[in-house]
């Protein structure tokens, strides 16, 4: 008989390494959007894309966290509440503004001119 916890930490890994690679395929897909990935090696792309994905599923499971803690629920994705849902809107939303606004002030990485932008 499997151990819960073991069981637990599979689904984990399972679900984690599901997300690390839509993540990957999304970051690989819009590199060509930036100026500062234009005329990388592929494999400096490639390393740049595979630590944002990484920091991606980080990202994602400290809002995991986040959400378990406000809902008294680590299931929560299994049976998700209006609350739930918009608690990981809202982080996912502001995570994203404040990632890219330090990143482009701070000259971390650059748009390139076909980049879709909202609100310039």
């Amino acid at each position: 008989m499997t151990h819960p916890l073991l069981i637990r930490c599979r689904r984990f890994a399972i679900v984690a390494l599901a997300l690390f690679t839509l993540n990957f395929a999304w970051e690989m897909a819009q590199a060509r959007f930036y100026s500062s990935m234009k005329g990388l090696p592929f494999l400096s792309a490639t390393w740049l894309c595979t630590r944002a994905a990484a920091t991606d599923v980080a990202l994602l499971a400290l809002w995991f966290g986040i959400i378990a803690l406000v809902a008294h629920d680590g299931a929560w994705p299994l049976h998700p509440t209006p609350k739930t849902i918009a608690v990981f809107l809202a982080l996912g939303l502001l995570a994203t503004v404040a990632i890219e606004h330090w990143a482009i002030a701070t000259e971390r990485w650059s748009y390139g001119s076909d980049m879709p932008t909202i609100l310039g």
